[in-house]
């Protein structure tokens, strides 16, 4: 048992079991999943099994045509796409204070390793 993402010890989900939901989300399979995030099967499965535990409730179900999201995984779909757009708007925000002098990031090892580390490049794009 993982005691950091007990519900009484955090309020925050674990971030790579986020990334790992919404990639099987977006793509419809664990397997998509893994080969989009560069990680094998069962580490998107304990994951997603890390991410149910934390929030106390199924989030996917498997069918014949993949994994479809239970209700409250489309509501935490819904609110993690909202999230994305968001963490997405920063690259203005960056980009404006980049005229100001150098831009410094600090960040979880897991949000550099599954979010910003493969959008480094844009923040150099014109």
């Amino acid at each position: 048992m993982n005691l950091l993402h007990n519900a009484g010890m955090t309020a925050q989900p674990p971030f790579d079991a986020l990334i790992a939901f919404e990639a099987v989300h977006r793509l419809g399979s664990v397997t998509a999943a893994a080969s989009d995030l560069g990680v094998t099967q069962s580490a998107v499965s304990h994951r997603l099994r890390r991410l149910e535990d934390f929030m106390g409730l199924p989030l996917l179900t498997r069918t014949s045509g993949g994994m479809r999201p239970t209700p409250a995984g489309e509501a935490l779909a819904s609110g993690l796409a909202e999230l994305l757009t968001g963490l997405g708007e920063l690259r203005a925000r960056c980009r404006a204070a980049a005229s100001n002098g150098p831009l410094r990031v600090g960040v979880s090892a897991a949000l550099a390793d599954y979010w910003l580390v493969a959008r480094l490049p844009m923040f150099k794009a014109p």
